[in-house]
């Protein structure tokens, strides 16, 4: 069969992927579908792709909504799906590995359409884990796709090496993932949309800032439209319903360009300091929800809605305007909390209320109120252990709870009882040196681990425990120079390997070991000069807490 053949099979199919996953997994199945649903590939290779009868576009997609678990077997729709798809994604967790219809989905998707035509997207959990005495429980890869499936579907005692992206962040990322996978669908080499897309999303970076007042100001005017045209609706009940059709399209383009603010604006413009377009953004989101009636407003748009006041609580934090931010903060509080109220066992929900919860606490303990601080604290740590309860295995809520418990311990530092906020400390120390563990190569979980450390050894120096400060910045200091051994010029971990070197310094001194200290200070030093010339002019501005 020639490759035009073979397009022409997978064009004239329903679905262009069936997305196979346990529903633990409910939320990356969500993610995965809407970001094939939306994928578009660059132009020059889209043209490419139709001229010669493929289709650039990898929509729609299949995904199964409804729990198997009471079912004896694999529905007749789920059947009928699996033969009108062209592609099988298959999303790999150690849920999905224990999985009966994940695997009966592979299977049967393999008896229909036959072999190469199934994908992995590894999500959590250590592929071949199970050939790995003690931990089993990891493995993330169903059996259907550890070994090689004959012509009906059947297990072979063959292994198989499935095609797979890993989109964790210690592996390729959810981006790079799913490039790799439209690459696969698409019969292209993964280079051809990786390089362009990292070309593009070098031009959207270089513009970013300089287009950010350009984005607001069309933000304004598209806030009046959707507004104008909601009120000309209401005023002419009788008007079309395509004028009606484009007055939601224009909402919804609103909404869209409210979420791109709110988050890859934000990452892209934080690092570098632009607080002044960053409160603008915040200004003009909070403007557009101004126009709406908020008791008619979506969940979804409430949370952006409380997303961009805690924006500009930080903000207005950073500043000192601490009346202000307080003002922020406590309207995000109340629009989590009534969200909450409606939903109390929605884990996005309780994560959303806990982040309200927690920048009150933060802001508080920086003003020195901390029996005020103390109560936002606990019921941060409150929610984070429902969290916990509602998903055990989720590393996001683990950490979420440590970060709880650091705060906490932070905020009893600040009142001067250091042998209460220990025991915090160590507890979020633990947390995070486990989930190290399981992920030895995130950079962000080292920093976390590194952080909590940083935490616990100056506590300690503060409370006269000058050998066990000592030894917990060893472990710290050990951190930040594995990283460095891979980042040689990174000025986040210069600076903070810098701190550490100059505290263990001061612990070697006030325990009178005079001659070590001036060599830990000296060490210190000469990080300094080493970050003083690489340091960028405009540094990132620090999380004030976590």
């Amino acid at each position: 069969m020639s490759a035009a053949e073979g397009w022409t099979l997978i064009t004239q199919k329903k679905y262009r992927a069936f997305i196979s996953y346990s529903h633990a997994d409910e939320a990356w199945g969500g993610w995965l579908q809407r970001s094939l649903e939306r994928f578009r590939a660059p132009s020059s290779l889209g043209r490419g792709l139709n001229e010669s009868g493929s289709d650039a576009r990898l929509a729609p997609v299949f995904r199964d909504r409804e729990d198997l678990a009471a079912a004896g077997d694999l529905t007749a729709a789920i059947r009928q799906a699996l033969a009108d798809s062209a592609f099988q994604i298959v999303l790999c967790s150690p849920r999905a590995a224990q999985s009966r219809w994940v695997n009966e989905e592979i299977k049967l998707f393999h008896k229909l359409n036959g072999p190469g035509r199934t994908f992995a997207i590894i999500i959590d959990g250590k592929p071949g884990a199970s050939d790995i005495p003690g931990r089993e429980a990891e493995e993330c890869l169903p059996s259907a796709l550890r070994f090689r499936l004959d012509a009906d579907g059947n297990l072979t005692g063959e292994p198989a090496e499935p095609l797979a992206a890993d989109a964790r962040e210690s592996g390729d990322g959810k981006r790079n993932a799913l490039l790799k996978i439209a690459a696969a669908m698409l019969g292209v080499s993964p280079d051809e949309i990786v390089g362009r897309d990292a070309q593009r999303r070098r031009r959207l970076f270089h513009l970013a800032a300089a287009g950010a007042m350009t984005i607001i100001a069309a933000l304004s005017a598209l806030t009046v439209y959707a507004f104008d045209q909601r009120r000309y609706a209401l005023a002419q009940q009788l008007a079309a319903d395509s004028e009606r059709k484009e007055a939601e399209r224009q909402q919804q383009e609103a909404e869209k360009l409210i979420d791109f603010m709110l988050t890859d604006l934000k990452d892209k413009l934080e690092p570098v300091g632009k607080l002044d377009i960053l409160q603008s953004v915040g200004d003009k989101v909070l403007d557009y929800y101004a126009h709406q009636d908020l008791e008619k407003l979506g969940d979804d748009a409430q949370a952006r809605r409380a997303k961009a006041l805690i924006q500009l609580g930080q903000i207005e934090q950073t500043r000192g305007e601490y009346s202000t931010a307080r003002n922020s903060f406590e309207a995000a509080f109340n629009s989590t909390k009534r969200l909450l109220d409606q939903d109390p066992g929605d884990a996005q929900r309780i994560f959303d209320h806990a982040q309200s919860v927690f920048y009150l606490g933060d802001l508080a303990r920086h003003s020195g109120e901390y029996v005020r601080s103390q109560n936002f604290f606990d019921e941060y740590y409150s929610m984070a252990q429902k969290l916990v309860g509602i998903d055990p295995a989720n590393r996001k809520w683990r950490l979420e709870e440590s970060y709880a418990l650091s705060n906490i311990g932070i905020n009893y530092f600040g009142r001067g009882e250091f042998a209460v906020a220990r025991s915090y400390m160590k507890r979020s120390v633990e947390t995070r040196q486990s989930l190290f563990a399981e992920d030895p190569d995130s950079r962000s979980m080292a920093l976390s681990y590194a952080y909590s450390l940083s935490w616990l050894a100056l506590n300690d120096l503060k409370a006269g425990l000058y050998n066990s400060a000592c030894n917990t910045f060893d472990r710290q200091i050990s951190i930040y120079e594995s990283m460095l051994s891979q980042s040689p010029d990174d000025q986040d971990i210069l600076f903070t390997l810098m701190l550490a070197k100059q505290r263990r310094g001061q612990a070697k001194f006030l325990s009178g070991d005079i001659s070590t200290a001036k060599i830990l200070l000296d060490e210190a030093v000469k990080v300094a000069v080493r970050l003083r010339s690489v340091i960028h002019p405009m540094r990132s501005i620090a999380r004030m807490s976590e």
